[in-house]
């Protein structure tokens, strides 16, 4: 047996406290090394109590117990491709998607005659004004509903109205709020944390409408949520079961539930936020933008671009702070990762750990890992509330505006009393849609981080990447190791210029302290994982 200077004369055993037992030739050159103190994550190395820096605990970077994706901040441009890749999986539900986007586009015509329907009832049946009395004209989608009424009594009118009203409130439920919004556990309330809240995610949708119209499209919403969120699941679970062996021992087995089980619930509305909730609003506003100037484009012509003002004020408000949303979002599923984590290393090992009598550190260990996720979710909880109470304050001054503009009308003479209920209606119509940009800009970034975390593991290369190569068969004569070094993906060292000749018969063994690398350099020899630098190869060749 030759051995280089790493190894000493005496039994066989290396500096490092290996021990190679052999039977036969063997040939070894260079060395395993010292082990090396395992690096601890943040939420091990630094309680959360003890941070110094006030401003870095709340907002600041932190990873907690991730050691393969570290790198998780995300720039404008890499939102932005996020969105894209999460609009692509809307091609696995075309015609969900489609049928959803039809029922709530009809749900918005409806809504269009509630205002008019309003205006009628103060002006012809209360203050029992004729029509045509003012120079305000009906929108032209209400003037067979004009000419069908324009005759009648006040009290006719008002039966009419009221035979109407009955027939919309079972097709779409025409009451002021009367939309549909059920979860599977009942109230939205129902558990603020991620993983309370994932499946009243997928299991949960809306409507703005209710009665018969609201439960079609309430049913598909759900079908919809479900089919991309399961899909998506399927896929990075797939992913995450074919990663590389090295990934595999570095990885947490928590933080892969937390990815697929709680992750993955955000993802459907990362999808249909921008499509179908932004898309119809767009929709509301253009056509209130198109009634205003139909209808009071001489009375109040300033509505419109005062409600468009709104635009402005809400992104001033919200843009900047949508990469500190991100950041916390990602550090909130973060430390929800590390409690998962703490969860199943503990039932995972719990007759160890009760045998051991290490229970109560255990529950101590999960106990800071629950409360750093809690402190986590309030923080972004806070920062959301005071966002949206920024956007408020300009919308509520933006609103007082409005509301001397047509008090003003009205005592002047140029609008009727019914004409306030309507303004307001379309007012709101429009000004919704500024806020709707700015607020859905917002919510994307807490559902960015979400799927930065799943398509960081999907794109992540897997085992199945690289097949298609020559099938080996029985091994002949021998098993060379050649100068390997092999480093960990977190930049640890298991390995440095190990060589081995290990011919068939012989039976070599290795032994020494846990970390000094025995598993790894086993774990080269099927393919498990591949050298850093040097070769691994069966009968002459290389793997």
């Amino acid at each position: 047996m030759r051995i280089r200077s790493c190894f000493s004369n005496r039994g066989g055993r290396s500096r490092s406290g290996i021990t190679i037992r052999y039977s036969g030739p063997m040939v070894a050159t260079g060395c395993l090394p010292k082990p090396r103190r395992e690096r601890r994550s943040v939420s091990e190395a630094v309680a959360p109590t003890e941070t110094a820096n006030v401003v870095d605990r709340f907002v600041g970077e932190h990873h907690h117990d991730d050691r393969i994706d570290v790198d998780t901040e995300i720039s404008s441009a890499q939102a932005l491709k996020l969105l894209w890749r999460c609009l692509g999986l809307l091609g696995a539900a075309k015609t969900l998607f489609a049928a959803k986007f039809a029922l709530q586009t009809g749900t918005l015509f409806f809504q269009l005659f509630t205002p008019w329907i309003a205006k009628i009832v103060v002006d012809n049946v209360i203050l029992q004004k004729p029509f045509g009395e003012t120079n305000v004209p009906y929108a032209p989608f209400m003037q067979p509903i004009v000419a069908f009424l324009d005759g009648m009594t006040p009290l006719e009118i008002m039966f009419a109205v009221a035979m109407g009203y009955l027939a919309g409130l079972i097709l779409v439920g025409m009451r002021a709020g009367d939309g549909i919004e059920v979860s599977l556990f009942g109230s939205s309330l129902t558990g603020q944390d991620e993983t309370a809240s994932a499946e009243n995610k997928i299991s949960g949708s809306y409507s703005e409408s209710g009665g018969l119209w609201g439960l079609a499209e309430y049913a598909v919403g759900v079908r919809l949520n479900q089919r991309l969120a399961n899909q998506l699941r399927t896929r990075l679970f797939r992913r995450l079961t074919r990663l590389p062996m090295a990934v595999l021992a570095e990885k947490r087995t928590g933080d892969s539930l937390y990815r697929v089980l709680y992750d993955t619930a955000s993802i459907p509305w990362a999808a249909l936020d921008p499509t179908l909730t932004l898309g119809t609003t767009i929709l509301t506003g253009m056509v209130n933008m198109y009634l205003i100037q139909y209808s009071y484009e001489a009375t109040a012509p300033q509505l419109v671009w005062l409600a468009w003002a709104t635009l402005p004020l809400v992104f001033a408000v919200t843009f900047p702070a949508s990469k500190l949303m991100r950041r916390i979002n990602q550090t909130k599923r973060s430390a929800g990762s590390a409690t998962t984590n703490a969860m199943e290393e503990t039932v995972g090992s719990i007759d160890a750990v009760q045998s051991l009598g290490g229970m109560r550190a255990e529950a101590q260990k999960f106990a800071t890992r629950s409360l750093e996720s809690y402190f986590r979710e309030r923080v972004a909880l806070v920062l959301g509330l005071v966002l949206f109470i920024g956007a408020a304050v300009a919308v509520v001054a933006i609103a007082l505006w409005v509301v001397i503009i047509v008090t003003d009308g009205i005592i002047e003479g140029s609008m009727s009393p019914g004409d306030f209920l309507v303004l307001f209606g379309m007012f709101f119509g429009i000004v919704f849609v500024p806020i709707e940009i700015g607020s859905f800009w917002l919510s994307l970034q807490t559902k960015l981080a979400p799927a930065r975390r799943i398509f960081f593991f999907i794109d992540y290369a897997s085992d199945d990447d690289h097949t298609g190569g020559r099938r080996l068969t029985t091994i002949a004569e021998r098993v060379e190791i050649d100068q390997v070094d092999y480093v960990h993906p977190d930049g640890r060292r298991a390995l440095s210029g190990v060589s081995l000749d290990m011919r068939v018969g012989e039976i070599v063994a290795i032994v020494g302290p846990s970390g000094a690398g025995k598993t790894t350099l086993g774990s080269l020899i099927p393919g498990f994982l591949n050298p850093t630098r040097g070769r691994v190869l069966i009968d002459g060749r290389d793997l």
